[in-house]
């Protein structure tokens, strides 16, 4: 039993004359004499949401499943449907990379909903009709399934590596508003044309973990490549190596909201720290209308904490810790001797020229303390400086719950 024997099976599903269609279930597979098609098919049936159904390809004639070659069974023709999509079938690949393993990798391109009509993002991911606006950005989009993960796939003449389960490929309208924002945004940072940058996304789509709110979205990074790049000034900070993608983000809730997640669009930057440091990742959702970014770095490398010295030299203009906390009365420095980097912002307003308004430092306890008959207790240090005025702005604050007592907050702002 071998890959030949499983091609032969194949071809035994397909009719004499005209076009049929194959089913990948057990009977067929086995033929391979591979031991893991029990986990093949569970794989395929997860990541692809099959509710226990085989997968099939139809529009197929004998003469569409050739002879492996070089321990490869290639079929390109055909069409496929899940996740209510009918698609064109780019190519479906067999491999043995070793007597007991057989792997199915397959994409499907030319996207229609069941009826043949438009396909939406939302026609496959219902949760994302939160964000109709997508709709409007992805165009020559493909779904790509793997069996295994680090699996070499060719793109639109773009060499991609597939994670294991439901990968997602697609290029971006430059039409579009948002889209267009981040042209104007390389163009202002970096000096770059939109032919210099490579305006695809790619990523998995992975069905077997959510992210729930008020709405579940399977999880969801899709990227563009990174652009590699010197770092350039950006007001008082370095960046360099812009990327766009698609991400879920979580919404903290309140008294009168739970809390949620949504899907965004963003445009994100580095900020290189030094030789011993990773890079912080600098981003901001790009909406479809936006007069305005707010960029934020909302953590650190936990292996790689940043120092107050570090924030300062880096984040807030090369400013000097000591001189700052001078003008900060001392009994609010107790405590801020042993803090954590929280998150960076700066707000930028969008024109012709984009401007810079603000960019705020926060440091804390980024980590809950607690004891008896303190429940919680943290605190924050917001440091902001507003370029327009130059003027600096800090604000302290800290919350304090107490066992059978209840919590309380206080803020102090000053200039």
């Amino acid at each position: 039993m071998s890959l030949q024997a499983l091609a032969t099976a194949l071809s035994n599903q397909l009719p004499a004359t005209g076009t049929g269609r194959i089913t990948l279930d057990a009977n067929t597979l086995n033929t391979s004499g591979a031991t893991n098609i029990t986990t093949l098919l569970s794989d395929i049936n997860a990541y692809l949401s099959l509710s226990n159904q085989a997968l099939v390809f139809s529009d197929l004639t004998k003469s569409d499943v050739p002879n492996p070659v070089n321990n490869v069974l290639t079929i390109e023709k055909g069409s496929s449907k899940f996740l209510n999509s009918q698609m064109s079938v780019v190519k479906l690949e067999f491999q043995m990379p070793d007597p007991s393993t057989l792997t199915v990798a397959f994409e499907g391109n030319s996207l229609t909903d069941e009826d043949g009509d438009l396909w939406y993002f939302s026609t496959s991911f219902p949760s994302f009709f939160v964000i109709p606006f997508l709709d409007n950005y992805l165009i020559q989009s493909s779904f790509i399934y793997s069996s295994v993960g680090s699996l070499s796939w060719a793109v639109n003449q773009k060499n991609l590596t597939l994670n294991k389960g439901l990968n997602f490929y697609t290029q971006l309208n430059m039409e579009a508003p948002s889209i267009l924002t981040v042209v104007n945004l390389l163009g202002f940072f970096f000096k770059l044309e939109q032919k210099d940058f490579d305006f695809h996304l790619f990523g998995p789509i992975d069905l077997t973990q959510t992210r729930s709110g008020v709405l579940d979205f399977p999880s969801i990074a899709l990227e563009s490549p990174t652009k590699q790049t010197s770092p350039v000034e950006f007001f008082h900070i370095k960046v360099q190596n812009p990327k766009i993608g698609i991400r879920l983000v979580d919404i903290p809730g309140d008294n009168d909201n739970p809390q949620d997640v949504s899907p965004e669009f963003y445009f994100s930057v580095q900020i290189p720290i030094g030789d011993s440091i990773p890079p912080l990742d600098f981003s901001a959702a790009v909406g479809l209308q936006s007069n305005f970014l707010i960029f934020y770095v909302t953590e650190s490398d936990p292996d790689h904490p940043l120092s107050i010295d570090q924030v300062c030299k880096e984040l807030m203009g090369g400013a000097d810790w000591k001189s700052v906390s001078q003008s900060i009365p001392p009994l609010l420095m107790t405590g801020l001797d042993s803090i954590d980097f929280l998150w960076f912002a700066a707000t930028m307003f969008l024109g012709s020229t984009p401007l810079l308004s603000s960019f705020t430092t926060r440091i804390g306890s980024g980590r809950k303390i607690s004891s008896p008959p303190v429940n919680d207790f943290n605190f924050y240090f917001d440091w902001t400086y507003l370029v327009k005025e130059k003027t600096n702005l800090f604000d302290f604050g800290s919350i304090v719950e107490l066992d059978n007592i209840g919590t309380f907050s206080v803020e102090i702002s000053m200039q």
